[in-house]
């Protein structure tokens, strides 16, 4: 009794750790900031710029669109790529 009670639990910790990387690997975070500075002129209001990092060859749904309506609803006035978009190893 005791040892499948430890197995049972083994297997529900193992189940929700899978989900939680899982998840941490393949959801898309969004974090907005604000920066505000005297010697940004003021055509630059509300301008926003979009970095996206570290995709490492990911695919978020059929031709990435749940990424793209992402990027769409943010409406951005510039997107920069910061970080790796390609995982080389991946194909190895």
């Amino acid at each position: 009794m005791k040892y499948t009670k430890h197995l049972l639990l083994g297997g529900i910790f193992a189940t929700f750790l899978g989900i939680f990387l899982y998840k941490q690997n393949n959801d898309i975070e969004v974090s907005t900031h604000e920066f505000y500075h005297e010697k940004i002129p003021k055509g630059f209001d509300n301008y926003k710029i979009l970095q996206i990092s570290d995709l490492h060859s990911k695919n978020f749904g059929r031709h990435n669109k749940k990424l793209l309506d992402i990027i769409d609803a943010l409406s951005p006035n510039i997107i920069v790529v910061t970080g790796d978009i390609y995982y080389s190893y991946k194909d190895k």
